[in-house]
């Protein structure tokens, strides 16, 4: 813990506005941080008085932040200050946070328990199933392209939903929005058919005076008043021309208010049966999740409550980016009084968030909600950027029309430097084209790692990702290190296509083209032309290709080598085709992908983590749609991502990011919150950064979703603010950069935020290619790209174990295999449950159920909850109908006997699946975490009247296995994986500062009868000495997994029989 000295060190650092948000621990601060003015310093040393000055535990401090990337740098910040407390304060993203909440209390959200999160392709089919049932004469489902607003409607369910906006609530404010449009309806035709000279000032007047009374008569939602309001103050009544554009813009407003209006009912009716058919299906999306959290806390008085006393401080990190649902979340935690200790970080000029759902309006109604009390800090010493960087940005910005300080007129938030940096001009430079753009971008890379900057010191930043595709390529092919930052499409690689193709074929075999295309793959080893002369044969002489080549005759009479390789393809491509229809999906794919010869192909490719990354994501995706369809063929599966196809909607899989020292290119919405030495701008063009065209086809009402007073202008204020944004990423050196052309040869024009930059703060170097020089670049364009480097792929990997944290399970597959914990905890391959497995886990589920039942009856339920319960979480599982059918009627009978076993002396005082996840434990620095099956209270006195255990009360740990207990006992033994099991359970009840009860003993408790017919629980009572020995394997197995020892060659078990050791 920070001694008293060290803190004084720390605070003697911060400048006077930082330590005024430090020393101001109680009551409601707002904290106004530019960029580069140390905000996360702030936050952390924050966190750090608080715990010095307030006696408070860690966990009673809630740090809130927008990304997962925010949450590691405060705790990698709140560590290197105060040390291993920082584990135990309690920082999370809002999604993150309101998963513990569900975690901790399953019994109050049913989606914990039976309940899945809603697959990508089963979203879109869901929505054109909804949008089928629409009238045939719906306008939102035009004659010729039914699902042409299909994205939008996605997205706008997404949006309402991130409001906190329930189909009631948005069928409500239509019907407003209706009464408003029906009571004007007369007066708009009026007032918009009147002629120039007839419409006076008196006219305009009495029209909007129509338009307010008819919007308090409906109670027309603020946001939309707001804008009406708006409309009619900017302009200038006094003139005949500016009454003419008061008219124009005043229709457009309500011209499109009333003509989306049919529109958003329907899409209103989808949302609804959107929500029904999710709830039918046990089905959830990622929005809701926070939507559920909040719903519960305001039903819930004593959940709520618990809460509340829990977190004594909270502070929220750009709050700028929160959107209503998120901010509900806070407002509900701080709702027990006037005066909280509530701390937001928030900067309005960064707010670049909006398409996710963010408000600034938040700022706003936090200051407003608090005037009385609250301490505003703006923080203007930036320690990032040069002069020159600063005073571009600071002008850009200015053009804004609106920001909080117009609302808040005593804050200024113009930033100083204070780096001590040399002020340096900003580079624009202009092309004649985007090839000739990225090429001097890539050279301008190389030229500063040739003069000694670090490669991770040099971003790109663009507006699109496509924008850095060829970029990246020029790079590789220029030798410089680069790194895109972007989630890649599945469909959009060679390896994954290749095998999609052959699923294709296999739910066709009509395809003949297909299986031409096949017998070229190189994974499959046939001589490139014995597969010509096959092919030229059999179209020549008009033969099937697939009765080819199966005949041996015929091979051998076209001359080819190997008859055999056809041969045994044809009969794959038969049993295939045969287990297809006969094994599960996820079966199938793990099948043919292993014998295929695809993944032993892959394994020995240069980008082969690339594609297994890829192979992982489509296994997901395929895990979640069997399990929403357990007899999901493979012709089901092929037409349902060929939908994500036909809506354009990526199967993406997560950002290739590395800890190898590369020059980064991303989005300028990525690098939110990052600093370079080095910063590229590029495409600064016209309709690319600013007035870009608006996508979306249906919109929701304007200003109805969380309507921003600040950015209720045109949407250049959100692009300014995006653009300010990547300059001021910068510390040293700024290039600007631009083509005159496009791809295509079409010209371009400057973005006007480049015409808004101070001249002074700029110099322009415009380039003229001569032929030697294009020619230089076109061979490099020419040249194939470098294979991917084994410490790119060592990077990635220390990239994806950067947050690992440890689980027994975790422990045991590495003493396992290496590989086992490589394949199955790294890369998260998705594996296929055996039947057995599958009855485990529907056994479990029951019994967690069961003893839920008994715990609110304070009764033993009847054997036939138990039984009901298993059936229920069986259907959950993947399996085929007779495995399924032998799983019912083997679980059933076990579960019946343990019923009578043990129903005179069930533990009535129990917590059941206790999660350590937001316990912030650690061993030695090393994170671990566990779930345990169920805790019993061992004396029954330890309960208080309350119903609540006491504090200290001894426990005992229990742990379900079902199987022959003949097997199990075996792992019981020291050394063994039930026995680890047991011990690190104890480990984590007596290292958790949070764990309230005293680890006595700890069980097995075997849910099937032995070969005997005798039910086993074996318990044990484990030793500090026992523990000790544990650590020290937890230490040697977490050195081995981050020196990435599981990747060495010959990293594996060596056993003969392991799946793992195959490849």
């Amino acid at each position: 813990m920070l001694t008293s000295t060290e803190f004084k060190q720390f605070y003697s650092r911060l400048n006077p506005q930082q330590r005024i948000a430090v020393d101001t621990i109680e009551g409601p601060v707002m904290v106004l941080a530019g960029p580069g003015t140390g905000k996360t310093q702030t936050l952390a040393m924050r966190i750090a008085n608080i715990l010095q000055q307030a006696q408070m535990d860690p966990w009673n401090i809630l740090c809130l932040t927008f990304t997962e990337s925010g949450v590691a740098a405060m705790r990698t910040r709140l560590l290197s200050i105060i040390g291993t407390p920082a584990y135990y304060v309690r920082i999370h993203t809002f999604h993150s946070f309101c998963n513990d909440i569900i975690k901790d209390h399953p019994e109050l959200f049913a989606l914990s328990s039976s309940w899945r999160m809603l697959s990508d392709v089963e979203r879109v089919e869901l929505l054109r199933d909804l949008i089928d049932r629409l009238p045939g004469q719906s306008r939102l489902k035009p004659f010729g392209d039914p699902y042409l607003y299909l994205r939008d409607v996605s997205g706008n369910i997404k949006q309402l939903k991130q409001e906190d906006i329930t189909p009631a609530g948005f069928k409500h404010a239509l019907a407003v929005i209706q009464s408003f449009t029906d009571a004007t309806k007369k007066d708009a035709t009026a007032f918009f058919a009147l002629k120039p000279k007839e419409r006076t000032d008196e006219a305009c007047e009495s029209f909007f005076a129509a338009l307010q009374d008819a919007a308090a008569d409906a109670a027309l939602p603020e946001s939309l008043v707001f804008m009406m309001t708006r409309t009619y103050k900017k302009h200038s009544l006094d003139e005949s021309k500016m009454r003419t554009v008061f008219k124009n813009d005043i229709k457009k407003w309500y011209d499109k208010l009333v003509h989306q209006l049919p529109r958003q009912m329907d899409m209103c009716a989808v949302y609804e049966g959107y929500q029904e058919v999710l709830r039918t299906r046990g089905r959830y999306d990622y929005e809701d999740m926070i939507m559920m959290v909040v719903s519960q806390l305001k039903q819930d008085d004593e959940l709520l409550a618990s809460y509340q006393e829990q977190f004594q401080y909270i502070l929220v990190d750009e709050y700028q980016d929160t959107n209503g649902a998120q901010n509900e979340v806070v407002a509900l935690l701080t709702s027990f009084d006037e005066n909280p200790n509530v701390f937001v970080v928030g900067d309005d000029k960064q707010s670049i968030y909006r398409f996710q759902g963010a408000s600034l309006n938040n700022m706003l109604d936090f200051y407003e909600r608090y005037k009385k009390s609250v301490a505003i800090v703006p923080l203007v010493e930036n320690y990032r950027s040069q002069a020159t960087v600063l005073e571009a940005a600071g002008a850009v910005i200015a053009h804004n029309k609106e920001s909080i300080t117009r609302y808040i007129p005593s804050v200024s938030t113009s930033l100083a430097p204070a780096a001590g940096r040399m002020p340096q001009l900003l580079e624009h430079h202009v092309f004649e084209s985007e090839d000739a753009e990225d090429y001097a971008v890539a050279t301008h890379a190389r030229e500063l790692i040739a003069q000694g900057a670090q490669p991770q010191d040099i971003a790109v930043l663009f507006r699109y990702n496509r924008d850095g595709e060829e970029l990246l390529r020029v790079m590789q092919r220029l030798g410089v290190p680069a790194r895109l930052e972007a989630g890649e499409n599945v469909f959009d690689t060679i390896c994954i296509q290749q095998m999609l193709l052959l699923l294709a074929y296999l739910a066709d075999m009509k395809r003949e083209d297909m299986l031409a295309e096949i017998l070229q793959f190189d994974w499959l080893a046939i001589p490139a032309l014995d597969v010509l002369k096959v092919i030229t044969h059999a179209g020549t002489h008009h033969e099937k290709l697939l009765n080819m080549i199966g005949d041996e005759v015929a091979l051998t009479e076209v001359g080819v080598s190997n008859p055999l390789l056809f041969i045994s393809l044809k009969e794959n491509l038969a049993r295939w085709k045969h287990d297809a229809a006969n094994v599960t999906l996820q079966d199938f794919l793990h099948q043919i992908f292993s014998e295929s010869g695809w993944l032993e192909y892959i394994l020995k490719q240069g980008d082969k983590l690339s594609c297994l990354q890829k192979m992982t994501r489509l296994l997901q995706e395929a895990k979640q749609l069997n399990e929403s369809k357990h007899t999901l063929t493979i012709t089901e599966f092929m037409h349902r991502l060929q939908l994500l196809a036909e809506h354009d909607v990526p199967l993406e899989t997560q950002a290739w990011q590395t800890a190898q020292n590369a020059v980064h290119l991303m989005t300028a919405h990525k690098a939110k919150g990052l600093e370079f030495e080095h910063v590229v701008m590029t495409r600064l063009n016209n309709k690319h950064w600013g007035n870009n065209p608006e996508v979306g086809k249906l919109p929701l009402p304007h200003g109805f979703i969380r309507h921003d007073y600040i950015v209720a202008g045109e949407n250049n204020e959100d692009e300014r603010r995006l653009f300010y944004v990547a300059l001021t990423r910068a510390k040293q050196t700024l290039w600007l950069t631009r083509a005159t052309h496009t791809a295509t040869g079409r010209p371009t024009v400057p973005s006007l935020f480049m015409a808004e930059l101070p001249s002074s703060c700029v110099s322009v170097h415009e380039h003229i290619e001569d032929e030697a020089h294009i020619v230089e670049r076109t061979v490099t364009g020419l040249g194939p790209l470098p294979a991917v480097h084994q410490d790119d792929i060592r990077g990635w990997l220390k990239f994806l174990l950067k947050d690992h944290v440890l689980s027994v399970t975790h422990i045991n597959n590495y003493l396992e295999c290496p590989r086992k914990f490589y394949i199955r905890n790294v890369l998260r391959v998705p594996t296929v449950r055996t039947p057995h497995q599958a009855l485990g886990s529907a056994v479990h589920g029951a019994l967690e159920s069961f003893f839920v039942e008994y715990e609110r009856s304070n009764a033993v339920p009847s054997v036939d909850v138990l039984t009901v319960a298993f059936d229920r979480f069986l259907q959950r599982e993947v399996l085929t109908p007779e495995q399924s059918q032998h799983a019912l009627d083997v679980g059933r009978g076990i579960l019946e006997e343990y019923y009578a076993q043990y129903r005179n002396s069930f533990a009535r005082d129990t917590k059941r699946e206790y999660n350590f996840s937001s316990h912030g434990i650690t061993v030695d620095g090393i994170p671990i975490t566990g779930l345990i099956d169920k805790i019993e209270l061992l004396d029954a006195s330890d309960k208080q009247k309350n119903g609540l255990w006491r504090e200290g009360a001894a426990v005992n740990i229990v742990d379900y296995k079902t199987g022959r207990p003949e097997n199990g006992l075996k792992k019981i033994s020291k050394g063994g994986d039930y026995y680890r099991q047991l011990v690190f359970y104890k480990l984590l009840c007596d290292t958790s500062p949070r764990f309230p009860f005293t680890f006595a003993t700890a069980e097995i408790d075997f849910v099937q009868k032995n070969d005997k017919g005798v039910f086993i629980k074996k318990q044990l009572t484990i030793s500090d000495e026992e523990v000790a020995v544990l650590r020290q394997e937890i230490k040697d197995v977490w050195s081995n997994i981050q020196n990435l020892a599981f990747f060495e060659d010959g990293a594996g078990c060596g056993k003969s029989d392991c799946e793992y050791c195959a490849h």
